[in-house]
């Protein structure tokens, strides 16, 4: 599950997976990333861009950063500005600006996770079946 970490102004979202497994993931199922309303149409999505300096909104989450462990994350500002002086209130104004997006990005969080051994399996068979034959072609 992802995660909330209020820091002054400042409020880091870390995700559950690492940046090597969304990537992996991401090239082979890159529909994994995506969350498709009944008709097909997206409606939310996760991504990595080590750039990125957005904060979460409604159609997804873009990653910019990676932290000690791999895993990805995003800072962005504080919706309670200023006055930190009632941490309830301020929990409560992060809970009712991002619970939404938070539920849709342990959705696609949880498909992508799944995604990962099949994928893992994926690439073992093919290393399995890969002979390589020879020296240094320069020789």
């Amino acid at each position: 599950m992802a995660t909330l970490k209020v820091t002054g102004d400042f409020v880091t979202l870390t995700s559950a997976i690492t940046v090597e497994d969304f990537l992996k993931v991401k090239r082979y199922a890159p529909e994994a990333a995506t969350l498709v309303d009944e008709n097909g149409k997206e409606i939310f999505k996760i991504a990595y861009n080590p750039l990125a300096q957005e904060a979460p909104n409604k159609y997804g989450v873009e990653y910019g950063g990676v932290d000690f462990d791999g895993k990805m994350f995003a800072q962005f500002s504080n919706p309670v500005q200023g006055n930190h002086s009632d941490p309830e209130k301020e929990k409560n104004a992060i809970v009712e600006r991002y619970a939404n997006i938070i539920s849709k990005l342990n959705v696609l969080e949880s498909i992508l996770a799944a995604r990962l051994p099949e994928i893992e399996n994926l690439e073992n068979e093919v290393a399995g079946a890969i002979v390589i034959e020879g020296g240094d072609m320069n020789d």
